[in-house]
């Protein structure tokens, strides 16, 4: 007899590389709120077929180290009309055009369905992280140029208007490569 698939689920993140690297985010202190260790060790030692975690509103559905993650946020309103794409898991929608509840078990197919788009996880399935890159992706440099424009220097090492160097939020306005929050 087969054995049935083991799902298991949390609130919180269990690894940090379920979230987007801090150069990507327009809030840079998420990071210091996700990745649990005793989680991630809980998770690792149960070895799920699929994880489903909360916490970060990114839309997520890949494999870390043999586990498959899913996360199907669903966001403020605000954020589901500023960044559909970085939210969406696959594309189930509703006649209105809501987004359904994502189908995690699947009695009719025997078990799991089959993994489903997501701007995140399918970056980095393609592009490797790269921690020692601290510049900041375009639209967080756009954001930041709109809400705090003295605080931001116009060039990597360049001592921002207000005359406290690359404090914050971030010093280069050079742009990282990865999904645009928008779609």
């Amino acid at each position: 007899e087969e054995a049935a698939a083991v799902v298991s689920f949390s609130h919180f993140v269990p690894r940090i590389e379920l979230v987007p690297e801090k150069r990507y985010l327009v809030y840079p202190p998420l990071m210091q709120a996700v990745g649990s260790r005793p989680l991630g060790r809980r998770v690792a030692a149960l070895r799920p077929d699929l994880h489903v975690f909360g916490h970060t509103h990114f839309g997520w559905d890949g494999r870390v180290d043999g586990v498959r993650y899913v996360q199907a946020a669903l966001a403020t309103p605000r954020e589901r009309e500023r960044r559909p794409r970085s939210l969406a898991v696959g594309d189930d929608f509703r006649p209105d055009g809501r987004l359904a509840p994502l189908c995690v078990f699947d009695a009719a197919v025997g078990g799991l369905p089959a993994p489903r788009r997501a701007a995140w996880s399918e970056h980095y399935s393609r592009a490797p992280r790269a921690p020692s890159d601290t510049r900041p992706a375009p639209w967080v440099v756009d954001h930041w140029l709109r809400r705090a424009p003295a605080r931001v220097s116009s060039a990597e090492g360049e001592e921002a208007a207000d005359g406290v160097g690359d404090r914050g939020p971030w010093g280069g306005l050079v742009g990282a490569k990865g999904p645009s929050p928008a779609g």
